[in-house]
């Protein structure tokens, strides 16, 4: 099985949910931390954005 864990990112105009997949669900992301996380993908459902990260992501 592969871990997955969501975490919500935001800045002063929007915020979104970022899906962590694999390695990427052991990073030390706490509340009101400063985030950079390259190579995304962006997924819409029902209007909503989100992202997910891929083996290529840096958190």
């Amino acid at each position: 099985m592969v871990p997955i864990k969501t975490i919500t990112v935001q800045d002063d105009s929007s915020k979104t949910q970022v899906t962590l997949w694999r390695d990427d669900v052991q990073s030390d992301v706490r509340p009101g931390d400063r985030v950079t996380i390259t190579d995304v993908i962006v997924n819409s459902y029902k209007n909503v954005l989100s992202w997910s990260t891929t083996t290529r992501s840096k958190i």
